[in-house]
């Protein structure tokens, strides 16, 4: 009884550790790498958000916010020739105004593209670019925004750099590590008197698509800069320290049901005579006098010839 009630409570203890793990390595989004476009009045009047990431194994569930005000463009993943083809994904209510968008990525990498309004008042353009925490975790992420040609007065928080990279964006923020207790936000003011936008629209068609983001050949070297989540690893030794606690009790029940066992005596074969039989022929002939046979038990005359036995 004991023995089954203990076996019962480890293998409780070990499933729910396992799907606690599970369903935590479900939720985690590790990406190898993540990269976000910001590009105000591109083609359109919004803010056209382009989000590359980068997944660590083709087959894995991607989640990504988006504002509950968004319209999603595009959501694609990298297929068999390495080009961007378009993904099956659905959308889901998340906390804080944000839905989710989620899709399973074939290849390597990803893409999902999206417009949301910017907040305008006269020449004056701006928005706060947000991820919220719990949904992506990243050793390696970056901000870029491509501005209108006519942007004056540009100002941004967190601070950007000028990027020098010819025909791409014009302002840069590497970020690095992205936790997943971390969020993400990027605010962006600037002027556009003339309210020009990056691609005129009789010259749209011309225009290569972005290439999705390149997987990242910078591997995590220490601890600190590891994409292992630390919940996943006390999970692990946990369950190891379960396992082997489990072990050695059902070794000590084993032992101690164990009884040295018992070992049957057989009468003798060829022990001779019992008790009584051998104080009943005490003082007669072992062997016969005439041929000297030997008696045996209660004879009382020889087997072989017939004389009596004295």
């Amino acid at each position: 009884m004991k023995k089954s009630l203990f076996i019962s409570t480890i293998i409780t203890l070990l499933t729910v550790i396992s799907l606690g793990s599970i369903a935590f390595a479900q939720t985690s989004g590790e990406l190898s790498s993540l990269r976000i476009s910001l590009w105000p009045e591109y083609d359109d009047p919004r803010l056209l958000v382009i989000i590359d990431g980068v997944v660590p194994a083709p087959g894995q569930t991607v989640r990504i916010p988006i504002p509950g005000s968004a319209d999603v463009h595009a959501v694609a993943t990298t297929g068999s020739t390495g080009g961007l083809v378009n993904a099956a994904w659905q959308s889901q209510p998340g906390d804080e105004g944000f839905n989710i968008v989620e899709l399973v990525s074939d290849g390597e990498a990803f893409r999902v593209e999206y417009y949301v309004p910017l907040d305008m008042s006269g020449d004056q353009r701006q928005f706060d670019f947000t991820i919220p925490s719990g949904y992506v975790n990243t050793a390696d992420s970056s901000i870029e925004i491509l501005l209108p040609p006519d942007a004056a007065a540009v100002s941004t928080s967190p601070p950007m750099q000028t990027s020098d990279a010819a025909g791409g964006s014009d302002l840069i923020r590497q970020i690095g590590r992205l936790a997943l207790a971390d969020s993400l936000q990027q605010n962006l003011k600037y002027n556009n008197p003339s309210g020009a936008l990056t691609i005129p629209e009789d010259t749209r068609a011309q225009v290569a698509e972005p290439q999705p983001a390149q997987p990242s050949t910078n591997a995590p070297t220490t601890a600190e800069e590891s994409s292992i989540d630390p919940v996943l690893l006390i999970l692990g030794g946990l369950a190891l320290a379960l396992i082997a606690g489990g072990i050695f009790w059902l070794w000590r029940l084993r032992a101690g049901d164990t009884k040295p066992a018992v070992a049957t005596v057989q009468p003798s074969q060829t022990g001779g005579a019992s008790k009584s039989q051998k104080s009943s022929n005490q003082g007669q002939d072992r062997f016969c006098r005439q041929c000297g046979t030997e008696f045996t038990g209660d004879d009382r005359f020889c087997r072989k010839c017939g004389a009596a036995r004295r």
